[in-house]
């Protein structure tokens, strides 16, 4: 899901702009979150917390208003029964990444990608369109190589797959379409050597710039990771009730949280375990405010794991009593937690 809100974040200087080279200011001036992030978010939102689809992404837009919604889309907002209107335009894939993250298997998946869809795109190439990404997506988060994701495609989808990004670029044009742009972003992902090339990929061959970004950004993120500069400097640009959004969705998988460089040395599947036989974790008089933070949940273990793991290091340097006490005080938490993020 990063992935895509990084793309769209890149891409959204480009939209009007094409940029048919891969040489350009990763995040150029003015670039910022559009409704593709948004919307992405409600998704996630809706898939974490079991809201209607419709609900959420109606209360997501109108939360963040004149983030560039297509007209399509800017109408159903506007009427009485939110229901579908027939579309295949690009949105459908755009917003589907959480539907690949959060699924245990692919048959998961491709029905939770369609369960967020059809309640807006709900003709056949705007169903098609989400579940070859959603499809895609899964095949990289679980180690499928490119080439075998290239065929996969082909062959469920009908997408011509052979093309490269080189012969791409010269004709593509503008098309919001989910049949024109689809194919062309999964290529620009497989095709990277990494995740920042992907991004770079799908700006350079132009069109709906954000949107393509937005869908080859998390087939990226599941083939390379998102380096730890990149997916910080979004956290920082994208607001409050999106990147809660980001830690709830990444936590409920592999991957634990959104950047890299701070997802503990345990796996996941041994670390929670081990954590919540910890539990409750009840708060003591005095100052012991990280028993308080690391004390109210799988979420909020992860969200302050890393900096109480660096605080505990810095603490066991004092003199011997203090270090003592506290690890008497909690000392299979400490332990826990140092050995999650070893620093």
């Amino acid at each position: 899901m990063l992935g895509a809100i990084t793309g769209d974040i890149v891409g959204s200087i480009y939209e009007w702009n094409n940029h048919r080279s891969k040489e350009f200011p990763l995040f150029g001036p003015g670039a910022d979150y559009t409704d593709d992030s948004v919307l992405t978010a409600a998704v996630a939102d809706a898939l974490l917390n079991g809201h209607p689809p419709q609900k959420s992404l109606y209360l997501w837009a109108t939360r963040h208003t004149s983030r560039g919604y297509g007209g399509g889309f800017a109408r159903w907002l506007r009427t009485w029964d939110l229901a579908p209107y027939n579309s295949w335009g690009n949105g459908a894939a755009m917003r589907v990444s959480p539907a690949a993250l959060i699924a245990n298997t692919l048959d998961e998946a491709l029905d939770l990608a369609v369960k967020v869809t059809a309640v807006t795109h709900d003709h056949p190439e705007g169903i098609k369109g989400a579940k070859a990404t959603a499809h895609a997506i899964f095949l990289a988060r679980f180690g499928a190589a490119p080439v075998e994701i290239r065929r996969t495609i082909a062959e469920t989808y009908g997408y011509d797959m052979d093309r490269t990004v080189d012969s791409i670029r010269p004709g593509y044009r503008f098309n919001e379409s989910c049949q024109e742009t689809v194919p062309e972003a999964l290529i620009c992902a497989l095709e990277a050597t990494s995740f920042e090339d992907a991004i770079r990929n799908a700006i350079s061959i132009g069109g709906d710039s954000d949107t393509v970004a937005a869908i080859a950004g998390p087939v990226a993120e599941a083939l390379f990771g998102i380096p730890d500069e990149i997916a910080t400097r979004v956290m920082e640009i994208v607001p409050e009730d999106m990147r809660e959004v980001l830690y709830a969705l990444y936590a409920r998988t592999e991957y634990a949280l959104p950047v890299c460089g701070l997802r503990p040395a345990i796996p996941v599947a041994r670390l929670r375990p081990a954590y919540e036989a910890l539990l409750p974790i009840e708060d003591l008089p005095g100052e012991r405010t990280y028993r308080i933070r690391l004390g109210g949940g799988w979420r909020a273990f992860l969200f302050y794991g890393p900096d109480a793991a660096e605080w505990f290091r810095q603490q066991l340097e004092l003199e011997e009593e203090w270090r003592d006490k506290m690890l008497l005080d909690e000392p299979e938490m400490v332990e826990l937690v140092m050995k999650a993020w070893p620093g």
